[in-house]
């Protein structure tokens, strides 16, 4: 999945979010290896996607507002 079919998908799930995709933040390929030697796994699929797209930050998709 591309960034951009991540995002349209997210945001038709949640259109009431406001978004700032200027602010949409990956993770590297180096900081997926980082992570899997750490925690001792194998990142693949879906959670790939998601933190090689918007990992490091989502730009407002799973922010709270009280």
């Amino acid at each position: 999945m591309t960034k951009t079919e991540l995002i349209e998908y997210l945001h038709s799930a949640y259109p009431e979010l406001t978004i700032d995709i200027t602010c949409i933040k990956g993770y590297s390929e180096e900081d997926i290896v980082k992570l899997e030697r750490l925690y001792d796994i194998k990142i693949q699929g879906q959670l790939l996607d998601f933190l090689i797209h918007m990992g490091r930050c989502s730009g407002g998709f799973f922010q709270i507002n009280l």
